[in-house]
């Protein structure tokens, strides 16, 4: 059974993730069915290769019925209710996204909402996280994949490509803050309350979305 393409926004379990599920279901069985669409997986792909290789051919199989844009939608749901992804995974997830629904037509928006903004709410990231996963798509697709499998984090990976630079938003879309909070950034970067990586302080200190430099200090300590 081939997979749909839909399963890719999503990284592969990580090796002990495989492991356990294999332990699981040579225990107890496939309790969770594999979700087809259209003769194609989009949900379950792990399942139906740990049963592939252990020589079992009999798994629950349960058919969703809508169409495209409903399927991506109930795709999007099972994973973010039991994927742990960091905030760097979620915003190449919400990149990919992006990409898929506007391929499909099924972007809607109410008046002074923007795709981004959406998105980042649906997965539970934020715009900045998108439009630096966004530059390092265009960039260095393999460091865009290793982000998405949690290889590495979306801030080193920017570093890495040198593309650490101010939002590429219009000026009124920069998260404001006001003088506590951006005393409280500054304090943050210069090491005097939750110390910061010296490699990363030069690199904080320059930017002007102070929220999303607090964000990056918590995203390092993870």
């Amino acid at each position: 059974m081939k997979c749909h393409d839909v399963v890719d926004l999503f990284p592969p379990m990580i090796p002990s993730e495989r492991e356990a599920l294999a332990k699981d279901i040579q225990e107890k069985g496939v309790r969770m069915p594999i979700i087809i669409w259209r003769g194609k997986v989009i949900d379950g792909r792990n399942r139906l290769q740990v049963c592939e290789e252990l020589g079992i051919d009999d798994y629950p199989i349960e058919e969703f019925d809508g169409s495209e844009a409903e399927m991506l939608a109930h795709v999007i749901s099972l994973n973010m209710s039991r994927r742990q992804l960091n905030s760097g995974q979620k915003a190449i997830v919400g990149v990919d996204l992006g990409l898929y629904r506007e391929r499909i037509g099924s972007i809607e928006l109410e008046a002074g909402q923007k795709t981004v903004d959406v998105i980042a709410e649906e997965l539970g990231t934020n715009r900045q996280y998108m439009y630096d996963a966004e530059k390092l798509r265009k960039a260095d697709k393999d460091l865009y994949e290793q982000v998405r499998r949690g290889e590495v984090k979306l801030w080193s990976a920017i570093r890495a490509v040198g593309k650490l630079t101010k939002a590429d938003a219009p000026e009124d879309d920069v998260e404001q803050t006001g003088a506590s909070e951006k005393q409280k950034a500054v304090d943050v970067v210069d090491a005097q309350q939750n110390p910061v990586p010296p490699m990363y302080q030069d690199a904080f200190r320059e930017r002007d979305n102070f929220k999303y430099a607090i964000e990056m200090v918590k995203e390092l300590g993870k």
